[in-house]
């Protein structure tokens, strides 16, 4: 039959109509995995805890669908096979003679057919022949069937709601819970959310490298030029004479230089140590914590032979003695430079005698130094005498926690300002309705980076903190609990910052403190606790963010368990021009953390049950406490003019074994 000349009237035979979507069918749209991080807006990975997820159940549910697509993707294989058929396969055959008037034609290419009212139409392809079919004839119903049936199995293979769509949801999903999986696992191993920062340590060479590109402009500024990883040592010398406080340098170098063994490692390690201060402070890639913790304990490791061998065989750690040989090599590390911090600080300070505890408005008490007293429990302190306080606000959530505990840090501030050399801390009382007394203790972290001087939140607390040795700052929060009037069975929630993390998780892992106070819970930012083990009674929460280095300065992951969780909080995408350890920067990351991450409920339900926090009828009272390091005599801080400039050009003598102790 000869192509048709004209389109008139050109139509098509409509499919079977499309059905409405009911619940029970598939999505029409691709599956889209999105990570949205609730709350502040910070990725936080709560890892620990009594509530758990099985990540073979997760690589199960994954390998079954993706099981399920394979299935699908066979039946679309076998519904393309039939299209094939139906397609292809002849109709029946009609004498055109019997044609009524109104004919259609179908083109055998694509079995469309078309209908021509006046006469024959044009193919959409000229020179495609066309085959007539008679209205109301067997051919006509045929074909009607085939085009029906050649819409519903072309709807099935191909578009949205299709065995093919079907068949990759189930594939996304499938690698959605691989990777939720992953994660989980990333988390347990103090890994930061995946699509994110993925924390690990960077090798020498790359960070060699990376160093000299970030403080180019520093070294340009200061008129010179570092092109390649020898140039470290003067970059970072450099840096360090640009410093405007030089004792807290000059005192830490003199202590590391004094020793053989810590002398060698400051002579292979110095640039790398100033160069990595200096990218830490940064704080821009979300590794630093990582980066820390790992380049830290290998250091600890490689020097731990020379050091068990300065330290005697058994150490104070709180309350207790314990063989050193229990302590982690990063303890003995921190111990081994306490000591040394202890006595360059009674060279430029003084000898202290004793801590002194002022409560604003009450009585102050001094106990003897933590080596001679621990905790200052056999000192004489008058049971509550911290004054009458003053009414206070219990905070309501975590931020907020953390917000007062920075506030309690600008009293200390502002003594400082006006010449006292003080740190200070807080505690809450609050009376609940019922009738039962809690308490809240605030303890701020680090304000002094020198050692052993009259600021007891120094750099030597820090030390003696991580070694788990006696501080002053414990001495200084107990004999507080003691003056507030604490009784035997009173809950009590604690809460600290930096080194105040330290503080209180030494405090609540200690036998004496559990036998004396009720400890039910403690929460922690930016604190570096792995070395403390916590009893089960406690409840902790360990707030710690990937690019602040701080909480790797002890050289090992904080531990987890069903009542120890640690929060992972990654805030380097964010818009936040703070340092990651700013006590301000942990509040912001916070908001929120209670409502949606129910995996730290019981821990909440602990620390507010102290708090008091939103319960009616509760009401607080807070008391404020100065501390000091008491000396032999008035010994003012050297100035930092006063203090020669450290060389680290002059030969080191490697660590020589030292001689056997006798018999």
């Amino acid at each position: 039959m000869s192509a048709p000349t004209s389109r008139s009237d050109q139509g098509t035979v409509p499919g079977p109509p499309e059905s409405p979507p009911t619940d029970t069918q598939l999505p029409t749209t691709q599956h889209d995995w999105t990570t949205r991080w609730n709350g502040s807006g910070a990725a936080i990975i709560v890892s620990g805890g009594t509530l758990s997820v099985s990540t073979e159940d997760l690589d199960t549910m994954a390998t079954t669908l993706s099981t399920a697509a394979d299935s699908l993707d066979d039946a679309v294989t076998q519904a393309n096979n039939v299209l094939a058929e139906v397609r292809t396969r002849p109709g029946p055959v009609v004498d055109p003679a019997s044609a009524d008037s109104a004919i259609f034609y179908r083109v055998p290419s694509t079995s469309q057919i078309v209908l021509s009212m006046d006469g024959p139409i044009l193919p959409t392809s000229p020179g495609v022949a066309l085959e007539p079919i008679p209205v109301a004839s067997p051919a006509m119903d045929f074909e009607v069937k085939r085009t029906t049936a050649i819409s519903a199995l072309v709807s099935l293979t191909t578009g949205p709601g299709s065995l093919s769509d079907a068949s990759d949801t189930l594939r996304a999903l499938s690698a959605d819970l691989t990777a939720c999986a992953d994660l989980y696992e990333q988390a347990e191993n103090r890994a930061a959310p995946a699509g994110t920062s993925p924390v690990g340590a960077v090798d020498a060479a790359a960070f060699d490298n990376a160093m000299l590109a970030l403080v180019g402009p520093a070294l340009v500024a200061l008129g010179q030029e570092a092109t390649d990883p020898s140039s470290l040592v003067e970059a970072a010398t450099l840096l360090l004479a640009a410093q405007g406080d030089q004792l807290e340098i000059y005192q830490g170098v003199q202590v590391l230089l004094g020793d053989p063994g810590t002398a060698q490692w400051v002579k292979e390690d110095f640039a790398r140590l100033v160069l990595m201060s200096w990218w830490l402070t940064e704080a821009r890639t979300g590794r630093e914590s990582a980066t820390i913790q790992g380049y830290l304990d290998a250091v600890a490791t490689r020097l731990d032979p020379w050091i068990s061998q300065g330290l005697p065989s058994t150490a104070q750690v709180g309350t207790q003695v314990v063989p050193v040989e229990d302590l982690t090599a990063m303890q003995r590390a921190c111990l081994y430079l306490a000591q040394s911090s202890r006595s360059s600080g009674a060279r430029l300070f003084g000898t202290p005698t004793g801590v002194s505890v002022r409560p604003v408005g009450g009585r102050e008490a001094v106990v003897r130094p933590p080596g001679r007293d621990p905790y200052g429990l056999a000192s004489p302190v008058p049971e509550g005498s911290a004054g009458s306080g003053a009414p206070a606000q219990a905070p309501r959530s975590i931020s907020e926690t953390i917000r007062h505990c920075h506030e309690v840090q600008g009293i200390a501030g502002r003594e400082r300002s006006a010449g006292a050399e003080v740190g200070s801390i807080s505690i809450q009382r609050t009376q609940h309705d019922d009738g039962r007394v809690s308490w809240v203790v605030y303890v701020p972290g680090t304000t002094d980076w020198t050692a052993g001087g009259s600021e007891p939140q120094d750099l030597l607390t820090n030390l003696e903190g991580v070694a788990g040795a006696p501080t002053v700052m414990e001495s200084a929060v107990v004999t507080a609990m003691r003056q507030a009037g604490i009784a035997p069975g009173e809950e009590v929630a604690m809460y600290g910052h930096s080194q105040g993390g330290i503080t209180v998780t030494n405090l609540a892992s200690d036998p004496a403190i559990q036998e004396r106070y009720h400890v039910t819970s403690i929460l922690t930012a930016g604190a570096p606790t792995a070395g403390a083990q916590l009893p089960e009674s406690v409840q902790a929460l360990h707030l710690e963010n990937t690019g602040d280095a701080v909480p790797g300065l002890d050289g090992a992951a904080t531990p987890t368990g069903p009542n120890r969780q640690v929060a992972l909080i990654d805030t380097h995408d964010m818009d936040i021009a703070a340092y990651p350890h700013g006590s301000l920067v942990y509040a912001d990351a916070a908001e929120g953390l209670e409502e949606h991450y129910p995996e730290i409920a019981p821990w909440n339900q602990a620390f507010t049950s102290a708090s008091g926090a939103g319960e009616e009828g509760a009401t607080t009272t807070e008391y404020v406490f100065l501390i000091n390091r008491d000396f032999t005599a008035p010994n003012p801080r050297p100035a930092p003019s006063s203090a020669p400039t450290p060389s680290l050009s002059e030969p080191v003598a490697r660590p020589q074994p030292r001689p056997a102790d006798p018999g």
